[in-house]
């Protein structure tokens, strides 16, 4: 979906960037493009093969530098995760939807895959602030679920990552990148770095702290 004009300028940048990282044990896999399903929501004109063929491409410039490292696609809806199976090394999505369908998602997930292969949640993650819903209880409890149904039990899947690690809070200057996300606010930590709840529950998870008998 990126202009013809531009496909060597992308390729110039995505092989000298995966080059440059190539023996990097600091790398723990590569991910061609984020939530590329998204885009012909955003951009009518592109379709969703266009953004396949993308992913495609990009994964085999990566693998025509780099040999040592995974590559996964991921996707914004867990239900376009078949669509990128057949040149990543495992699958990826994104959720943050209902955390009691999460369950159902990975089974349906797993039955649309044509070969057994890794599954991860590349993002889990659930606002403290933004909305009239949102509080720092009720992120702990999601994310507490999200990750009781990815990593425990007949639904659990190869690893999960969860969105994010501290709250956005970039000083606001006409050089800044991005948004500004006001109250909106996934992070583990506060912008100040403070822990919330929600990041001694996430600790637990991942320091073998919980199970079938430890909810």
């Amino acid at each position: 979906f990126i202009d013809h004009g531009r496909r060597d300028e992308v390729s110039t940048y995505v092989t000298a960037l995966a080059r440059e990282f190539a023996d990097d044990r600091r790398i723990a896999s590569w991910s061609a493009y984020n939530e590329g399903d998204h885009v012909p929501e955003k951009f009518p004109y592109v379709s969703m093969d266009q953004v396949i063929s993308f992913y495609s491409d990009t994964t085999a410039l990566i693998r025509s530098v780099d040999s040592h490292h995974l590559i996964t696609a991921d996707v914004a809806r867990i239900q376009n995760t078949p669509l990128t199976q057949d040149f990543v090394d495992y699958v990826s999505f994104h959720y943050y939807d209902d955390p009691a369908r999460l369950a159902t998602e990975i089974s349906t997930l797993r039955g649309n895959l044509d070969r057994p292969m890794p599954i991860v949640a590349g993002e889990l993650g659930r606002l403290s602030s933004g909305d009239h819903r949102a509080s720092v209880s009720s992120q702990s409890v999601a994310v507490a679920t999200y990750l009781d149904t990815a990593l425990q039990g007949e639904s659990s899947v190869a690893g999960a990552l969860i969105w994010s690690l501290v709250d956005q809070n970039t000083p606001r200057t006409p050089l800044s990148r991005g948004p500004d996300k006001g109250t909106i606010k996934y992070g583990m930590f506060d912008g100040d770095l403070q822990p919330k709840p929600v990041a001694a529950v996430v600790q637990r998870y991942f320091s073998g702290g919980c199970g079938p008998g430890q909810r």
